[in-house]
């Protein structure tokens, strides 16, 4: 009996080992597409603290959710293309927020929600930052 009382303790050490680094490998990351620097995620308590406390050091944010109940969406596929056409980002959103960091100028942003479009534009300032908020119905 005295060695059933270590193996579930060293069990039970692993368990929470392997929780807490999942949790932290779960935390949004940013990435880099075609120059820019993107971050997304939101959708866990934590991460939405995570994600807004890096606001500041993106100047395109967008946030994904439900017209009327305000409940948030992922898996929000977004496209950014500058003033000339050019895809400048093309990625899908891992959570309801999506922050960018992109030079200053008009861009169009189309984010994608099953299978529903919504096109809007953007004009990213040389200081600051632009809110883009997109909502869908109820799916």
């Amino acid at each position: 009996m005295s060695r059933v009382a270590p193996s579930l303790t060293v069990a039970a050490l692993l368990l929470a080992t392997t929780a807490a680094g999942a949790g932290a490998q779960m935390m949004p990351q940013p990435q880099t597409e075609n120059g820019v620097t993107f971050i997304s995620g939101g959708i866990a308590e934590d991460q939405q603290q995570d994600i807004q406390s890096q606001r500041g050091q993106y100047n395109l944010h967008l946030l994904f959710a439900q017209q009327g109940t305000g409940a948030y969406f992922s898996g929000v596929g977004v496209q950014v293309t500058d003033a000339s056409g050019r895809t400048v980002l093309d990625t899908v959103s891992n959570g309801p927020f999506l922050y960018a960091r992109l030079a200053p100028g008009r861009y169009t942003v189309t984010a994608t929600h099953n299978g529903d479009p919504q096109t809007k534009t953007a004009y990213v300032p040389a200081a600051g930052g632009v809110d883009l908020n997109y909502y869908w119905a109820g799916s």
